[in-house]
């Protein structure tokens, strides 16, 4: 039993050892690719600095929040400072890694460690992610609203009675359709506070991303953009996300930047200079909170098998 012990422990300090240098030599490869990234950072100024330091804080605290509440609507708890390095982390395999791969980092860990079943914390993520995509689909639907009334009204209508024949049409003599719409709705729970309080956190992380897009907006464009505007800008840069498939959403977020330029009106030499610094700094924060993480030497925690912890009113 004793030699056992041992040889987990082993593979474990192994596992941290072997994480611990794999990131630090994925943020020196980063950086050796894209050497402008530490001038870039030289010549931002104080304020700018503390200011987007303070705004990327505000996102992974409210990454970190839906991460409990959606841990919450599974009937699962796990510390908050767990949740806080574990969003920290995971923050840094979805910038780093391909597909968006931070949720999948975070589904094997919660396994792992907390024995959450995948199709669980999947099936509650989608939840996050519907609630993100409705958010930010409604900002681009009001500003497109007060830039073309008419043809957003005439999609809208549309979707509304494609939506509604949907509902209504019988498939093998049952309403298939509404029925399955009915079952859904009853899965999720819709008087579950945590199921709202996933929504309210949605909400405060995209205003938290369009208080960095207006940072580094107002710093490429002399304060010539208006808050409004970071936040369609924001709204557009979010939904990039869902189709993103390279580190960061590099070309992809651009792409979906300039297409939308009539409704948020950022020109396209601003999106591309806030576009460098936003990558640039961001990397930095991602450094620092991998610092963090290595001084506090939470790193034994976020390893998935440090089995130690336990959970509260696991239920599957």
């Amino acid at each position: 039993m004793i030699t056992r012990l041992l040889d987990n422990k082993q593979i474990r300090n192994l596992v941290i050892l072997g994480m611990i240098i794999l990131t630090i030599g994925i943020f020196g490869l980063y950086l050796h690719n894209n050497p402008n990234t530490l001038s870039v950072i030289i010549h931002i100024s104080p304020i700018t600095a503390i200011g987007l330091t303070i705004a990327f804080i505000m996102t992974i605290i409210a990454n970190s929040l839906i991460l409990h509440f959606t841990l919450s609507y599974l009937n699962k708890k796990t510390p908050l400072t767990d949740n806080l390095f574990l969003t920290g982390y995971s923050s840094i395999v979805n910038f780093f890694g391909p597909l968006q791969s931070g949720p999948g980092f975070r589904a094997i860990y919660l396994n792992k460690k907390y024995q959450i079943k995948y199709r669980h914390f999947i099936r509650a993520t989608l939840i996050f992610y519907l609630f993100f995509a409705l958010i930010n689909s409604l900002i681009l639907l009001i500003a497109g609203l007060s830039q073309y009334p008419k043809i957003v009204t005439a999609l809208s209508l549309t979707a509304i009675i494609i939506l509604s024949i949907a509902y209504t049409v019988d498939l093998h003599k049952d309403k298939l359709i509404s029925q399955t719409i009915k079952n859904h709705l009853t899965n999720l729970s819709l008087y579950n506070q945590n199921l709202w309080m996933i929504g309210l956190m949605t909400g405060l992380l995209v205003l938290s991303s369009s208080l960095v897009y207006y940072i580094e907006l107002s710093t490429v464009s002399a304060g010539a953009v208006s808050y409004q505007q970071s936040l369609v800008y924001t709204g557009a840069a979010n939904l990039a996300l869902f189709v993103s498939l390279t580190p960061g959403a590099i070309g992809f977020r651009e792409s979906f930047l300039v297409l939308s330029q009539n409704l948020h009106g950022v020109s396209t030499q601003d999106i591309v200079a806030a576009s460098i610094i936003d990558r640039a700094y961001y990397v930095i924060f991602l450094f620092m909170i991998f610092l963090i993480i290595l001084i506090t030497k939470h790193y034994t925690k976020i390893n998935p098998f440090n089995t130690s912890s336990k959970l509260k009113n696991n239920t599957d």
